[in-house]
């Protein structure tokens, strides 16, 4: 199981594989006891009439009857199919949703744990109560929104376990985000053709085109309509070791951001967006050990870096810094505190 799940990393956990309880299967378990009823009450009925002796009336009952209980056999089976098929995988750093549409198409979405910003658990009824089972509603700051884990075995304990994950995947970022570690072992190009998002053609004319434009590869390929903004977030997040983060879904503590002056946020396209006991995390859109590395040499407390795009900072930095500004342009960008008290050298 674990060679067959991508970019997991061998001496990590071994994953954790959930399905439903399997009092979910009660339902249509129950469906189907209920749709055998009409055929005894049939058969029942055309044996008192006295119509069963006929051998016409026999041959026709067992063929019917036999089709009927197919019929119930394989509505139950396909239920069962459902309930089997749809898991939820959780590693370390990363929950993946394994969910089939239909008999021949399933949809797979992963959450990293470092996006994880809440988990819920709902246990309703009397059976979750007694079977010990629930609801574990897994919210994100990333684009997938949320992920709904339903009628899950001791709900409580995997939320706990999720919870967990995604506190430690957050530990090391200040000492995994700095300069030296960010260091890329793949370029951009080789990492968007090998994630299957771009044909080494379109690299190609990519890079010529940047040779003669001076832009960033990132930006030809949106400009080129190649790749999308989160395609980007996400390569750059690989290309530099730092977690992507969907910023637009991302509640950020305004008291947070003052800890960085405007011009430097301007300067760096970056944003604090949190605050823990060991770090700031900040949002960058450019990752490269140069940026990380001056924007790190500006403050005395760690910073922990990761990546968002770069249209959703500058939207940031203009809401947060310059929507408090008066009207004729004054004001202090800085939050009123001084460059010692926000640890700016």
């Amino acid at each position: 199981m674990i060679e067959q799940i991508p970019n997991h990393q061998s001496h990590a956990a071994p994953p954790l594989t959930l399905r439903r309880h399997s009092v979910d299967l009660l339902v249509p378990l129950g469906w189907s006891v209920l749709m055998l009823v009409p055929l005894l009450i049939f058969l029942i009925a055309i044996n008192a009439l006295g119509f069963a002796d006929q051998s016409e009336v026999e041959i026709g009952l067992w063929l019917f009857g036999g089709l009927y209980v197919l019929f119930v056999v394989n509505f139950f089976m396909m239920q069962w199919i459902f309930w089997y098929m749809d898991v939820w995988i959780i590693l370390p750093e990363r929950l993946i949703d394994i969910q089939l549409i239909s008999l021949f198409n399933r949809r797979v979405s992963q959450m990293n744990m470092d996006q994880v910003q809440d988990v819920r658990v709902t246990m309703q009824g009397v059976l979750s109560s007694i079977f010990r089972f629930g609801n574990i509603t897994v919210q994100s700051a990333g684009k997938e929104g949320f992920f709904e884990l339903r009628s899950i075995p001791g709900a409580r304990d995997i939320a706990d376990l999720i919870t967990s994950y995604s506190e430690r995947s957050r530990v090391p970022l200040a000492e995994e985000s700095g300069p030296h570690s960010a260091r890329p072992v793949q370029r951009l190009g080789e990492i968007l053709v090998n994630q299957n998002i771009i044909a080494p053609g379109d690299l190609n004319l990519a890079l010529q085109e940047q040779h003669q434009t001076g832009q960033r590869l990132g930006r030809v390929l949106l400009n080129k309509q190649l790749i999308s903004r989160e395609d980007l977030v996400r390569a750059l997040g690989s290309q530099y070791h730092v977690p992507s983060l969907d910023l637009s879904r991302y509640e950020i503590d305004p008291a947070v951001v003052r800890t960085m002056p405007y011009e430097i946020a301007t300067k760096f396209t970056a944003i604090p967006i949190a605050r823990s006991a060991e770090a700031i995390t900040v949002a960058i859109a450019d990752p490269s050990p140069e940026n990380t590395g001056g924007l790190t040499a500006q403050f005395d407390t760690p910073l922990a870096f990761t990546v968002a795009d770069e249209d959703y900072i500058q939207e940031a930095i203009t809401g947060y810094y310059l929507a408090g500004r008066d009207e004729d342009g004054s004001g202090d960008l800085t939050g009123g505190s001084s460059l010692e008290d926000l640890g700016i050298e």
